[in-house]
C-alpha cells in the first residue's frame, strides 16, 4: 500500500470504501410520488422546517429541494421516515440511484446507509415536478447524539452525479442536506489545559522530567466507538513553550510489534500513539504524527476537509524518542510497554500561531493503536481520548479542545 492509498485506510481505521462510493444498505423504501404540488410550494414547507436545501447536481438537470424527518426527535432504537424531495429541470437521461449516509457527531456507520432506487426511476421523472422519495432509517440503541446528519446524492454504479456547488457538498459530491433531531445523549469532547513550562523536557522516552509532573495525565481511553474502555492503559502529557509543544505518551503492551524502520512507513498497520491537530478549529486543514514503539515517525498534513488534500511531502519538526520496556517483535515473552515523548516545532505546524498566546486551544486527538499476539491470534485494541464513535480516526467533529495556560487549579485541568 503507497502513501496514498493509505488515505482510505489511515490510522489502522476500518473506514469503507463503500462509505466514500455512495454504496451500502438498501433501506425500506416506499414508490416515489409524482406530486401534484408545485415546488414553490413545497420550498416553503421545507424552509419553515428548517430543512430546505434547493440545490442541484449534474449541471442544473436535478435539483434536491431538501427532505423531512418523522418523527423529529425519534428515540434509540426506532425507525425514522424521511422524505426526500427531488425535481428534474431537464430529462435525465440515467437510472441513478439515491444515497443517503447518516452521520452521528460526525461518524459513519452507526447508522446504515439509505442507499435506495427510486421508483419511477429517474430517467422517467417528468420535468419540473416535485417527486416524493420515502424510505427509513433505522437508529440504533446507542445513540451518542442529539441529532443525526444527512448527506445525499445520485449515483450510478461507482460514479456519482456531480453536486453544482462546491460549498454545499463534502468534496466527495455529497450534498450536506442538514440535520434531524433526535432523542441521543450526545458525548462530550474532552479539555485539557496544558501548562507552559520554564525547563524543556529531554527527550528520551523516559518520562521522568519534571516537567511531566505539571499537571494531570489524560488516562482513560475509550474504545473507538466510545462504548467501553481499552483493555490496554494509555495516559497522555502535554505542555508547551513559545516555540514548542511537548508531549508524553505512557502505553502499557504486553506484546511490543514493530517490523517498520522507515519514517512514513505504515506503522499504523502495527502499533502506533498518534496525535491528530487541527490548530484554527477550522474543520478543513489537520495534521497526523505517529511514533512506533521502535522510534518510527509518520507524519501527514490534510488540506480541504477529513481525508482530503492528504500532503505526502509534509514533515512536520519532530523530534521524538522511545524508550521500550521490553523486546519487540517477540511474542514468547511478556512486555511492559513503551514511553514516547515529542517536541513539535511550532513554526512546522500548518496555520499555528507562534508563539502560542496563553488562553488559546488547538482542536486535537489523541489514539493509541495496539495489536499484540496471543495463541497465533492478533488481538486488535484501538483507543482514543476522545472516541471518533468509528473505526475512522478522521472525524474532526469529535476533536477535544487541547488549551493552553500558564498552569492554575491542577484539579481541573482534564475533563470531558
Amino acid at each position: 500500500m503507497t502513501k496514498l492509498q493509505r488515505v482510505v485506510r489511515s490510522a489502522g481505521s476500518v473506514f469503507l470504501a463503500s462509505v466514500g462510493l455512495g454504496l451500502g444498505c438498501v433501506s425500506e423504501r416506499q414508490p416515489s410520488t409524482i406530486l401534484a404540488e408545485p415546488p414553490a410550494s413545497v420550498r416553503a414547507r421545507l424552509e419553515a422546517q428548517q430543512h430546505l436545501v434547493d440545490r442541484t447536481l449534474g449541471g442544473g438537470g436535478v435539483r434536491y429541494l431538501g427532505f423531512e424527518a418523522l418523527p423529529e426527535g425519534a428515540l434509540p432504537g426506532s425507525e425514522v421516515r424521511v422524505v426526500h424531495y427531488w425535481v428534474a429541470e431537464r430529462p435525465v437521461d440515467r437510472p441513478y440511484r439515491v444515497f443517503v449516509h447518516a452521520l452521528v457527531d460526525g461518524a459513519f456507520g452507526l447508522i446504515p446507509h439509505g442507499d435506495h432506487a427510486p421508483i419511477p426511476s429517474p430517467e422517467h421523472w417528468p420535468v419540473g415536478k416535485v417527486i416524493r422519495d420515502e424510505h427509513s432509517l433505522s437508529l440504533p440503541e446507542l445513540l451518542p447524539a442529539a441529532a443525526v446528519e444527512l448527506r445525499v446524492g445520485l449515483y450510478e454504479g461507482d460514479r456519482r452525479l456531480p453536486v453544482d456547488d462546491p460549498a454545499s457538498q463534502d468534496g466527495q459530491d455529497r450534498l450536506r442536506a442538514g440535520r434531524f433531531k433526535v432523542a441521543g445523549t450526545p458525548m462530550p469532547r474532552p479539555v485539557y489545559q496544558a501548562s507552559k513550562v520554564r525547563e524543556a523536557p529531554l527527550i528520551d522516552g523516559k518520562l521522568d522530567d519534571a516537567a511531566w509532573t505539571s499537571g494531570p495525565w489524560i488516562e482513560g481511553f475509550l474504545l473507538s466507538r466510545g462504548d467501553r474502555p481499552s483493555r490496554l492503559e494509555t495516559a497522555v502529557n502535554v505542555v508547551w513553550d513559545d516555540t514548542r509543544v511537548y508531549v508524553a505518551f505512557k502505553a502499557e503492551d504486553p506484546d511490543l510489534r514493530a517490523t517498520y524502520r522507515n519514517r512514513d512507513e505504515p506503522i499504523y498497520r502495527e502499533e502506533a500513539v498518534e496525535m491528530f491537530i487541527d490548530p484554527t478549529a477550522s474543520g478543513k486543514s489537520y495534521i497526523e504524527l505517529q511514533t512506533s514503539p521502535a522510534g518510527v515517525v509518520f507524519d501527514a498534513r490534510f488540506k480541504g476537509g477529513p481525508r482530503q488534500g492528504f500532503d505526502s511531502r509534509y514533515d512536520a519538526g519532530l523530534v521524538a524518542a522511545v524508550a521500550a520496556r521490553g523486546t519487540l517483535n517477540d511474542s514468547t515473552d511478556k512486555d511492559d510497554g513503551f514511553g514516547v515523548e515529542w517536541a513539535l516545532d511550532l513554526a512546522t505546524v500548518p496555520d499555528a500561531v507562534a508563539p502560542i498566546a496563553r488562553g488559546s486551544c488547538w482542536k486535537v486527538n489523541f489514539f493509541r493503536i495496539a495489536k499484540d499476539q496471543a495463541g497465533g491470534a492478533v488481538i486488535a485494541d484501538e483507543s482514543a481520548w476522545s472516541p471518533p464513535l468509528a473505526g475512522d480516526f478522521h472525524n474532526l467533529e469529535r476533536f477535544g479542545d487541547l488549551c493552553f495556560s500558564d498552569g492554575g487549579d491542577r484539579a481541573a485541568r482534564t475533563s470531558r
